[in-house]
């Protein structure tokens, strides 16, 4: 069994992987790109399922021209969370789920240390360039 997991995470969210959880499919900010989320194995996998003719050209213009199945999301392994206490109540809150490794950047070919953070139907992806210097996120919509 741990061989099969060890070549399920190397190989990506294969049809071959039972019983992961899937968090639903999300889309960019400009709706450009849609990514299905689910766990594969001990990672998070990000699977390309749909891109405006935009997206996949600006792609294929920084060399990638095979833009649907990609991965967007490398070595994302669940990142330990400080737990949060509600301020009115001192229940425990809800701090979201969240994931460190690499993000992968289709249209300009480059991977960046980066972390998404599933919080309800919300998914923040954030890339960085330099360690945590330089960085950029985004608010990924659920579609589903």
């Amino acid at each position: 069994h741990l061989l099969t997991a060890l070549l399920a995470a190397m190989i990506g969210c294969g049809a071959g992987t039972a019983q992961a959880a899937t968090y639903g499919v999300f889309r960019n900010p400009s709706g450009s790109v849609q990514v299905r989320l689910a766990d594969c194995g001990a990672l998070l996998c990000g699977t390309i399922v749909a891109a405006s003719r935009k997206a996949r050209a600006d792609a294929a213009d920084a060399g990638q021209t095979r833009l649907i199945g990609m991965q967007l999301f490398r070595n994302m392994t669940r990142a330990v969370q400080p737990k949060t206490v509600q301020l009115k109540t001192g229940q425990p809150g809800a701090a979201g789920q969240r994931w460190e490794g690499q993000v992968y950047i289709p249209d300009k070919d480059r991977v960046v240390s980066g972390t998404a953070t599933l919080n309800g139907r919300t998914l923040k992806v954030e890339g960085c360039l330099l360690g945590d210097a330089l960085c950029k996120s985004q608010d990924w919509t659920r579609t589903n």
